[in-house]
Protein backbone atom coordinates (compact mmCIF):
# COMPACT_ATOMS: atom_id res chain seq x y z
CA UNK A 1 0.00 0.00 0.00
CA UNK A 2 1.33 3.42 -0.70
CA UNK A 3 1.63 5.40 -3.58
CA UNK A 4 3.03 4.40 -6.85
CA UNK A 5 6.11 6.63 -7.55
CA UNK A 6 6.83 5.72 -11.32
CA UNK A 7 8.17 8.60 -13.16
CA UNK A 8 5.27 8.45 -15.61
CA UNK A 9 2.06 8.84 -12.42
CA UNK A 10 4.34 12.06 -11.92
CA UNK A 11 4.83 13.20 -15.09
CA UNK A 12 0.75 12.77 -15.04
CA UNK A 13 0.76 14.60 -11.96
CA UNK A 14 2.44 17.33 -13.80
CA UNK A 15 0.39 18.05 -16.69
CA UNK A 16 -2.56 17.69 -15.42
CA UNK A 17 -1.94 20.49 -12.94
CA UNK A 18 -0.48 22.30 -15.58
CA UNK A 19 -3.69 21.91 -17.83
CA UNK A 20 -5.97 22.72 -14.87
CA UNK A 21 -3.89 25.92 -14.44
CA UNK A 22 -3.93 27.45 -17.84
CA UNK A 23 -7.27 26.39 -18.22
CA UNK A 24 -8.70 28.78 -14.98
CA UNK A 25 -6.13 31.25 -16.02
CA UNK A 26 -7.27 31.46 -19.59
CA UNK A 27 -11.13 31.76 -17.73
CA UNK A 28 -9.92 34.27 -15.64
CA UNK A 29 -8.94 36.53 -18.78
CA UNK A 30 -11.94 35.74 -20.46
CA UNK A 31 -14.23 36.97 -17.51
CA UNK A 32 -11.61 39.68 -17.28
CA UNK A 33 -12.31 41.12 -20.61
CA UNK A 34 -16.35 41.32 -19.68
CA UNK A 35 -15.94 44.08 -17.28
CA UNK A 36 -13.75 47.33 -16.41
CA UNK A 37 -13.50 46.29 -12.38
CA UNK A 38 -11.63 43.12 -10.58
CA UNK A 39 -14.47 43.12 -7.98
CA UNK A 40 -17.00 42.82 -11.17
CA UNK A 41 -14.68 39.86 -12.75
CA UNK A 42 -14.57 38.29 -9.01
CA UNK A 43 -18.30 37.98 -8.65
CA UNK A 44 -19.27 36.86 -11.71
CA UNK A 45 -16.41 34.42 -11.61
CA UNK A 46 -18.20 32.24 -8.42
CA UNK A 47 -20.56 31.13 -10.48
CA UNK A 48 -19.01 29.26 -13.44
CA UNK A 49 -15.94 27.91 -11.06
CA UNK A 50 -19.11 26.39 -8.91
CA UNK A 51 -20.98 25.16 -11.61
CA UNK A 52 -17.47 23.31 -11.99
CA UNK A 53 -16.60 21.91 -8.52
CA UNK A 54 -20.25 20.90 -8.53
CA UNK A 55 -20.20 18.73 -11.82
CA UNK A 56 -16.49 17.80 -11.21
CA UNK A 57 -18.30 14.31 -9.75
CA UNK A 58 -16.49 15.12 -6.38
CA UNK A 59 -19.27 15.76 -4.70
CA UNK A 60 -22.01 14.96 -6.83
CA UNK A 61 -21.85 11.26 -8.31
CA UNK A 62 -21.81 11.79 -12.16
CA UNK A 63 -24.38 9.18 -12.95
CA UNK A 64 -27.20 10.62 -10.61
CA UNK A 65 -26.78 14.19 -11.85
CA UNK A 66 -30.34 15.38 -14.34
CA UNK A 67 -29.11 14.61 -18.47
CA UNK A 68 -28.41 18.37 -19.23
CA UNK A 69 -26.05 18.95 -16.40
CA UNK A 70 -23.88 15.52 -17.17
CA UNK A 71 -23.44 16.95 -20.59
CA UNK A 72 -21.79 19.88 -19.32
CA UNK A 73 -19.56 17.96 -16.89
CA UNK A 74 -18.04 16.78 -20.09
CA UNK A 75 -16.48 19.79 -21.22
CA UNK A 76 -15.41 20.40 -17.62
CA UNK A 77 -12.14 20.62 -16.83
CA UNK A 78 -11.81 20.25 -13.16
CA UNK A 79 -13.43 17.04 -13.51
CA UNK A 80 -10.83 15.41 -15.80
CA UNK A 81 -7.98 16.24 -13.09
CA UNK A 82 -10.15 14.85 -9.81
Amino acid sequence: MGANNEFGNILLLLVYGVFINVTLVCQGFFFGTLADDFMVVEQFHIMPMLLFMLTAGTFVNSASMPTAISYFSYINPIRYAV
